[in-house]
């Protein structure tokens, strides 16, 4: 399908000029439209004119109308002027101009750095103190958070949560004329962990504005311009490092110092340039409508009971549904969109009952339906369903005495049209009731899985990715960005999908490393946690992750920088675990890293990964001989992580779960792996899924060549 191919191309490109298009370098508009309201603020006269001649703002026009070409020293020249100490210039309008003229100035100075590198050193300029009124105005902010989440926290739940967060704790550092930040933290700690409720935004709010205020508590002193220097110059160390080698160690680096002038709130415009160029989208899903259809589509052949009241008459039968629901991708540019329909045709045969008359009838009625699903970051949703319906009847006999039958032959030829109209109406009516219930639990429990396992979670530790849905008549597009302030995502645009596919994946590595950064840095993993996890996530556990008998329960503490991390290159994957500190039993142990190296290919209509020798075990930094402790645990780990990482798997073919099993088993088309990116295709066999197996007796659900025969 070449159509869905270059539709991809085009929708990368869009995806990625969206993030530069966020914001125009260089864009001068901002200071117009605050240089106009000033302007308009003073008026005329001697006290305008002194104005316009202390701040230099013909100056200042003249350098807006050379645009990108503009002088960096004359805005620096005004801005010098608008940060001054004269009175009056605390005023709005003069603060909005100051702000405006600033960010311009800042993003003048990046335009013209040869690299975003040399732009971080030159970005000293543009140090900004944080005052105490940035203090004062961010403790507000707390407060007022503060306030409404305690009128929410009320009765004994709310008395828990108080007890959970430290309120009393929280409530003594908003009173204190010289707040300890520890403490700030502690409690900051506790509103972003993984406690459901926490994704709440009265909580959420609260988080955010401590985040600032505690930001704001550190960043106010005397060090906080050496910090900026330092700051910069390891930045700048790294970003010319990270363009000569783009590993996830030089792309943390960088992170790292964004993250720090992002709490301190420094070089915005120098951020948002590096943010813009590293900052890609590092997830690529595209669906077909085929595929998308396969989990709706459903042929419906059924009986069930009838009843109906008409223009006076009790109606009661059967009626025989045949009918078939698929779905229809909606082409939308701001959600994924897909209407789910329903036509087909109920035969039906009733008994009607009015006063000494019985009324035998047939009768046939075509129905059709619509609902419209929405998909997006937030989850499910859908709108009424909307149905209509055409019947015509046949009367095949009246029962009672003559008189009675005559008087109701007569009745029911007057009566007919206006009859059938209603039951039409009634049979709509019931369409949509149908659907909207069928649909409804069906969107319920879609919803309910994703927000329990996926966006909550991620939510309360502030780490969701953006996610962009967006569909056309053909294709049902996700594109996600994952990179929390401390962190940053893609470099360059993902290799192309060939061909002919059915659902196709383009990940980058720092999707995987950033999340599982944020997740488990630090966090200690029991196995009894790790299996929890992974059956509430897979619907089962795999045989990999289950207990021995004869082995100790183990544990293992995720080292702060980097936890686990992938790379995607030559047509391989490499995985690192890194622990820093580990338990087997009452045993405990030091720092340990374990990689795996594996060469993947395709293997028919699934893919076979080969591990390219012995796990890599290996105490943290350089190389060294093991002390018999050591030695101890890289055995241990052996055999642990030796069930994980096989020296050979094996997937034949892909089956998706729930009702997407319909879709059978999809062939994989196209695996690659090169310059942080993993891209993966398959399409559909034609080749229905194996019957799922019972929960009781669930193996891994790995296809095999003689299922699929």
């Amino acid at each position: 399908m070449r159509a869905q191919i270059r539709f991809l191309a085009i929708a990368t490109a869009l995806s990625i000029a969206c993030l530069y298009s966020a914001h125009a370098w260089g864009d001068e508009a901002p200071v117009r439209a605050a240089l106009g309201k000033l302007e308009s603020f003073l008026g005329s006269g001697k006290n305008a004119e002194a104005w316009a001649a202390f701040l230099n703002l013909a100056e200042l026009r003249a350098q807006l109308e050379k645009g990108d070409q503009a002088d960096a020293s004359a805005a620096r020249a005004v801005q010098k002027q608008l940060h001054s100490s004269a009175k009056g210039l605390e005023l709005e309008p003069f603060a909005k101009l100051r702000e405006a003229v600033d960010e311009w100035s800042e993003e003048l100075v990046i335009l013209k750095a040869p690299s975003l590198s040399e732009a971080a050193l030159g970005a000293q300029a543009h140090f900004r103190p944080i005052t105490q009124a940035d203090v004062a105005l961010a403790k507000s902010a707390l407060q007022s958070a503060v306030a409404k989440l305690n009128r929410f926290l009320s009765g004994a739940n709310g008395a828990a949560w108080k007890k959970y967060l430290g309120w009393q704790d929280l409530e003594a550092q908003l009173k204190a004329e010289s707040p300890n930040v520890d403490a700030l933290s502690a409690v900051y700690q506790k509103l972003t962990a993984d406690q459901v409720g926490l994704e709440m935004p009265v909580f959420a709010n609260v988080a955010d504005s401590l985040a600032r205020y505690v930001n704001n508590l550190t960043g106010h002193n005397d060090q906080l311009s050496g910090q900026f220097a330092e700051q910069l110059k390891s930045l700048a160390g790294a970003l010319a490092q990270y363009a000569q080698d783009p590993s996830h160690e030089n792309a943390s680096a960088v992170g790292t110092a964004l993250g720090w002038l992002e709490s301190m709130r420094q070089a915005p415009a120098l951020v948002r340039a590096i943010r813009n160029r590293y900052a890609q989208a590092n997830l690529y899903v595209v669906a077909s409508a085929r595929l998308v259809s396969a989990g709706i589509e459903q042929q419906l052949d059924e009986e069930t009971p009838l009843r109906d009241y008409i223009l006076g008459t009790d109606i009661r039968g059967t009626g025989h549904t045949v009918a078939k629901v698929r779905a229809e991708l909606v082409p939308s540019d701001q959600k994924a969109i897909l209407d789910t329909m329903l036509a087909g045709t109920v035969q039906s045969r009733t008994v009607g009952h009015n006063g000494p008359a019985t009324i035998y009838t047939n009768g046939a009625t075509s129905i059709a339906g619509r609902k419209r699903i929405v998909i997006d970051e937030s989850g499910f949703a859908s709108y009424p369903a909307t149905a209509a319906a055409n019947t015509s009847t046949r009367i095949t006999g009246i029962g009672g005495r003559a008189i009675v039958q005559r008087v109701a032959w007569k009745r029911v030829g007057e009566q007919k049209s206006e009859a059938e109209r209603i039951a039409a109406d009634h049979a709509g009516d019931r369409v949509r009731v149908r659907m909207d219930k069928q649909v409804g639990e069906q969107l319920s429990k879609a919803q309910g899985d994703y927000l329990r396992k996926i966006r909550n979670p991620l939510v309360r530790r502030r780490e969701f990715p953006e996610l962009d849905f967006h569909t056309t008549k053909d294709l049902l597009f996700l594109t996600g960005l994952a990179a929390n302030r401390n962190q940053i995502a893609a470099l360059s645009t993902p290799p192309v999908v060939n061909g002919e596919n059915d659902l196709a994946v383009q990940i980058h590595e720092s999707m995987i490393n950033n999340l599982t950064a944020a997740i488990l840095s630090g966090h200690t993993l029991t196995e009894q946690e790790l299996q929890q996890r992974a059956t509430n996530l897979l619907g089962k556990l795999p045989d990999s992750l289950k207990s021995e008998e004869d082995r100790d329960p183990w544990s293992i503490t995720f080292a702060r920088s980097q936890p686990v991390t992938v790379k995607f290159t030559d047509g391989g994957i490499q995985i690192t675990i890194r622990g820093q500190r580990y338990t087997s039993g009452d045993r405990e142990f030091r720092a340990m890293n374990v990689t795996a190296d594996y060469k993947f290919q395709i293997d028919g209509p699934g893919i076979k990964l080969t591990r390219q020798g012995d796990l890599t075990i290996v105490p943290p930094g350089k190389p060294r001989g093991l002390s018999g402790r050591e030695i101890t645990l890289k055995t241990l780990l052996e055999k642990r992580f030796g069930k994980i990482f096989e020296p050979e798997v094996k997937y034949e073919g892909l089956i998706l779960p729930g009702r997407w099993r319909e879709a059978g088993i999809l062939d994989l088309k196209q695996a690659s792996a090169a310059g942080g990116w993993m891209v993966l295709a398959w399409i559909e066999s034609g080749v229905p899924a194996p019957p799922e197996e019972k929960k009781e007796d669930k193996k891994p659900d790995r296809v095999t060549r003689a299922a699929r025969r």
